[in-house]
């Protein structure tokens, strides 16, 4: 509970540069009316209007003598990319990325 914040705020910073890139992918992707696109791909107002749109999935922690305590990942479902899904990145307990759900996973 206390990453929330910090959590929703970098997926939200994320979300809100890849708007426009996700909305001309949806729009390319077929017929779909600008209200049927706001079902699954929000206008980025704030990171609590997110909420509803991404479920937490998968907690990645990789073995500790690759990586420090306080390294883990958290790979969400998402509305806007089912594909790709979303990741987010904590490092020494502070949310440092987030992006793709592969963001969640691989580690340098």
């Amino acid at each position: 509970d206390l990453l929330t914040p910090e959590i929703l705020q970098k997926i939200f910073e994320f979300y809100k540069n890849s708007y426009k890139d996700y909305l001309t992918g949806w729009k390319d992707g077929g017929n779909i009316s600008d209200k049927d696109i706001e079902k699954f791909l929000p206008k980025p107002t704030t990171p609590e209007n997110l909420k509803s749109f991404i479920t937490p999935a998968i907690v990645h922690i990789q073995n500790s003598k690759y990586c420090k305590e306080g390294t883990l990942g958290i790979e969400f479902d998402c509305s806007w990319d089912i594909e790709n899904g979303l990741g987010v990145k904590i490092e020494n307990w502070k949310v440092v990325e987030a992006g793709v759900a592969e963001t969640s996973y691989f580690f340098n």
